[in-house]
């Protein structure tokens, strides 16, 4: 009867210890993923800066201006017209500032 009760403690002490090993091992991979997103996510807040830098306007009407591209003197807009719609006359936009934005 005492070697039926250590053997079970045995058991229940071995079933212990690989669920145990199972949690470990399962935190440890875990850890890697939130590893990996918080460098995705780094790398993403890097990338939308460098396209918020290069869409940015000041930085668009310089590279167009070392092209040798010119400041339009007026801008004309255009409205979208469908098919059958009597067209509106065009808007005029104000004429662009000589200096642009900063970079």
């Amino acid at each position: 009867m005492a070697f039926a009760a250590a053997a079970m403690v045995f058991a229940i002490l071995l079933a212990a210890a690989m669920v145990h090993s199972q949690l470990i091992t399962g935190q440890r991979h875990l850890d890697q993923l939130a590893t990996r997103t918080a460098a995705a996510r780094s790398a993403t807040d890097r990338l939308r800066l460098k396209v918020a830098d290069l869409e940015a306007p000041g930085r668009i009407v310089l590279a167009a201006q070392a092209q040798g591209m010119v400041l339009a003197q007026q801008t004309t807009w255009l409205r979208a017209v469908l098919p059958g719609d009597i067209p509106p006359p065009p808007l005029t936009a104000p004429a662009p500032s000589p200096t642009p934005a900063g970079p």
